[in-house]
């Protein structure tokens, strides 16, 4: 008898990759979080670069922090990272398989210039002889036809707008590394990744459809993104609050909250009937930037409203403050109707006191601020069509449950964070990201680890040669010292042998001067007056790190911004410099005295101990003894589950 004989394969790898769609603060928490646990992570995002609405916007509420000190490191770490791979100017065409192998195409559309040979010299772009609105700025200011969104973006590569090139061929010209292609095409990427992170985020609302608020007509009339770009130091108005219209300092501005939201009109297009959740605490923001940038006695600010919702922490507080300490008159009402003086550009109000009971009519209005509302992106329909995964009655994406899948998509292996579900403040965008990123990492194979960089270690010499860097913060810290004149004095200091100023240190170019620096001088002591060590310590000694030198001979982040601008402000000049040297030179002193500290590698113990044994903990436990790990999960009561245990039903759905 004949006999055959099967020989069993061996069973299929499953990848350990994951795609995160978008690259704003939730997909890059996302990313970096599971780049981290040695996935690789690959982040798709439409754009011509990364960091979303965040990247754009000057100060985050509640603590007025700026939003480069927070956003240039994250964008940098995600485009130095080993285990990411950033896919700019791309979307995702097709999906098939299911969670734990999915096959992912993505279109890179064609930039026509060469990613792996430009160095974002933006040569082309100051030749470019064409004009056009920046989407980036919201049309408030111009760009070139060759272009970057602002000069740190990630990756710093420049991409041409050929809807509005007229084909000179100056960029060519004047490209010192022969960059430009103009016969550049999309490119089709497949990848294969274990999950999925959406992560779309939001684009603002422009009321058009509210024709009583002139939106559109009016040209003082601006939304608060676009208000916001006012403020910002690199913004199209370098910080000046001014009127469109004639270009004046403003003397009245009205914010009107809840543009476009809490709204059941059937005949307005854009309305939406829920709460946009974080409008209230950003347009306080921008009144307490607008009165940080103009005094009581040169600038009337007025501030309409339905009702305050600042929930979450330290809103509450941000909200007191406003109201008590900033000359920021409240006024409880909706506002009816926006008209104009069309000889001065003026602009009047009329509105219900809802407090006093009476209507009310306000004149000589230099700006009005729209706090409008959010939306889906563009192509969130589209996109999740290819996901298969459901969307909401409002465009949002749907969660596979309000409470227990609430970074769960409807599909399973796809999950989902920050605006993509909804209107959310930065705090819990952050924290989705990573709980997403988390929640991939549990349910996909450990990764090989990868093999670290070989990198040189840099000369070190006979003597400390201390480099000092000086970051003007975007305005933060240059607006309250001379942060040339403070670099060029330090070059006078003993053993500095070579010291600069920039205006974000913290930024991908910035570090890349610290690394060239070192390179270049030969320095083995870096000094870096800038912010909080809290902040950028670790930002800092990445740098000195690819320059091959050890992290322990950084000192700093020197914080000229916490210990100097933010409480000195006020302070003659002359009193803020000499504070400011003083601060440089004991960190050049402490530079020169600097020893290299041992690193001891510990062997990780593969168990964890969860403390309280609610919704939280238990989640966290599952996923932990999902990798493998022995959990000890301590509740102090006779049972798990917390409060829950203690309720019958649970909002939003009973």
């Amino acid at each position: 008898m004949a006999t055959t004989s099967t020989k069993k394969s061996a069973p299929a790898v499953k990848p350990t990759d994951v795609l995160v769609i978008g690259a704003g603060m939730a997909g890059i928490n996302a990313a970096l979080s599971l780049a981290e646990g040695g996935h690789r992570a690959h982040v798709v995002e439409k754009s011509v670069s990364i960091g979303g609405n965040y990247v754009a916007v000057y100060k985050i509420f509640p603590m007025l922090e700026c939003s480069a000190c927070v956003m240039t490191p994250l964008t940098s770490y995600v485009g130095k990272h080993p285990n990411i791979a950033v896919h700019a100017l791309s979307t995702v065409e097709k999906v098939t398989g299911s969670q734990g192998n999915f096959t992912v195409t993505v279109r890179k559309k064609a930039r026509y210039v060469n990613e792996e040979t430009c160095t974002g010299c933006q040569k082309c772009i100051a030749n470019c002889p064409v004009e056009v609105p920046s989407e980036y700025d919201h049309g408030l200011s111009l760009r070139k036809a060759i272009y970057m969104n602002f000069p740190q973006q990630v990756p710093l590569v420049a991409t041409i707008d050929r809807e509005n090139c007229i084909g000179c061929g100056t960029c060519a010209a004047v490209c010192p590394q022969d960059c430009i292609s103009y016969d550049d095409e999309d490119k089709l990427i497949e990848l294969n990744v274990g999950s999925i992170i959406v992560a779309t985020g939001f684009q603002e609302y422009k009321p058009e459809d509210y024709s009583e608020y002139g939106y559109g007509v009016f040209p003082n009339v601006v939304t608060s993104l676009e208000y916001d770009r006012m403020t910002h130091p690199t913004g199209p108005t370098d910080s000046h609050m001014i009127r469109p219209s004639d270009g004046k300092e403003p003397e009245k501005i009205l914010f009107i909250n809840c543009v476009g939201s809490r709204d059941v009109r059937e005949n307005i297009a854009g309305h939406s009937d829920h709460c946009n959740r974080v409008c209230c605490s950003f347009g306080l923001k921008l009144a307490q930037v607008t009165r940080m940038h103009y005094p009581e006695n040169h600038c009337e600010i007025i501030y309409t409203y339905m009702d305050m919702r600042t929930a979450g922490k330290a809103l509450e507080e941000f909200l007191w403050d406003s109201e008590r300490n900033h000359a920021i008159d409240f006024v409880r009402g909706r506002v009816a109707e926006v008209s104009e003086d069309p000889d001065t550009h003026d602009l009047y109000v009329k509105m219900e006191d809802t407090e006093k009971g009476e209507i009310i009519e306000i004149d000589k209005i230099s700006m009005v601020v729209l706090n409008a509302s959010f939306r889906p992106n563009d192509g969130q329909e589209e996109l999740a069509r290819t996901l298969k995964i459901k969307l909401d009655e409002n465009g949002w994406v749907k969660t596979a449950h309000a409470n227990s899948g609430a970074i769960e998509t409807t599909r399973k292996g796809i999950f989902v964070a920050g605006c993509a579900t909804g209107p959310k403040d930065g705090t819990d965008t952050v924290n989705e990201g990573k709980g997403a990123g988390m929640a991939s990492h549990s349910i996909l194979p450990i990764p090989t680890p990868a093999v670290p960089e070989d990198i040189p270690p840099a000369e070190l010499g006979d003597r400390p040669r201390v480099g000092v860097f000086i970051c003007h913060c975007g305005g933060i810290i240059g607006n309250v010292i001379d942060g040339p004149n403070l670099a060029d004095w330090a070059k006078d200091i003993s053993n500095v042998e070579y010291s600069t100023d920039y205006l974000f240190m913290c930024s991908d170019p910035g570090q890349e001067l610290i690394v060239e620096a070192i390179k270049e001088h030969k320095l083995n002591r870096i000094v870096v007056g800038s912010c909080s060590p809290l902040q950028h310590q670790e930002t800092f000694r990445r740098a000195l790190i690819a320059a091959g030198l050890s992290p322990y001979y950084f000192v700093g982040p020197v914080g000229l911004r916490e210990q100097l601008s933010l409480v000195n402000a006020n302070a003659p000049l002359d009193e803020r410099q000499e504070k400011a040297q003083d601060m440089i030179r004991s960190a050049v002193a402490q530079a020169v005295n600097a020893e290299v500290i041992p690193v001891q590698e510990v062997e990780v113990t593969r168990s964890s101990m969860v403390v309280g044994g609610g919704v939280s903990g238990m989640t966290a436990a599952l996923d932990l003894a999902r990798k493998g790990f022995d959990v000890i999960l301590v509740e102090k009561q006779e049972l798990l589950g917390g409060r829950l245990n203690d309720l019958h039903h649970i909002f939003p759905k009973m």
